[in-house]
């Protein structure tokens, strides 16, 4: 409850000071372990160039942290999101990785990185200063990696990351963490709690008796199809569907809301 809390508040804070500030962004599930939680990846699109460090305190604020590519399929599906134009601006996402002066290159995890993963060439920054890892390409993503010194020295030059969590609440089940929807669009958590007002709108506990149970399934059920402003249209979509049923399953059990 605590994290949850702090993430609340941080996205409050963030609403508040900077709304609107992600002008861009693509997700996508990296089913990284069968049978463990999947991590979620997005590449996300700042509205100015930013900082290694003010990226990772962004991801931060929404429970996750910048994208560790431990593997070449998790650099190729970074890659794939990342594909868009819109996440380029002079230079490439920031990544995970990073590396304090005179230490060896890291993932946020302690990990360490795949030398296969580097653009050739790289990495090209002295030793003697920290640098940080960015998806190496101009325009467009090249499959590969690439340092950049730590932008504390220097302006920034890219203004995206590739962002990382673990099984994050997506509670419209629209495959995008709620979390960054807010970041987005903050008018979508108009009361700044944290949660999406549309997954608060509507009760899974259709019939009220303090339990989501298969009554509940079954109302949802009966209600297949268009139906505006219908208490079984969960996700407030104008349409009772499979979206709406998953819900309803996802809450099984007693409902104190």
């Amino acid at each position: 409850m605590r994290r949850a809390s702090a993430t609340a508040l941080a996205i409050a804070l963030l609403a508040s000071r900077c709304p609107a500030q992600v002008t861009a962004f693509h997700c996508g599930q990296w089913d990284a372990v069968p049978g463990q939680a999947p991590r979620w990846f997005a590449a996300v699109q700042w509205a100015t160039p930013w900082r290694h460090a003010e990226a990772s305190a962004f991801a931060a604020s929404l429970g996750a942290h910048l994208a560790s590519l431990h593997s070449a399929a998790s650099l190729d599906h970074a890659t794939l999101l990342s594909a868009s134009p819109a996440f380029w601006q002079c230079a490439g996402p920031w990544i995970g990785g990073q590396r304090d002066a005179s230490a060896p290159w890291a993932w946020q995890d302690g990990s360490s990185v795949d030398a296969t993963a580097w653009a050739p060439g790289r990495p090209g920054q002295a030793s003697v200063l920290p640098a940080c890892m960015l998806l190496a390409g101009e325009g467009g993503p090249t499959g590969r990696v690439t340092d950049a010194l730590d932008s504390d020295f220097g302006q920034p030059t890219t203004s995206s990351a590739i962002l990382e969590w673990i099984a994050p609440t997506d509670c419209n089940l629209n495959l995008i963490p709620d979390v960054l929807e807010i970041a987005a669009q903050p008018d979508l958590d108009g009361d700044r709690d944290g949660r999406l007002d549309a997954c608060e709108s509507r009760s899974p506990d259709i019939d009220g008796n303090g339990v989501v149970d298969f009554g509940d399934v079954a109302l949802v059920m009966l209600d297949f199809g268009p139906c505006a402003a219908c208490p079984t249209d969960l996700d407030d979509n104008g349409v009772v569907d499979f979206g709406d049923v998953a819900l309803v399953l996802l809450s099984v059990g007693p409902c104190g809301g």
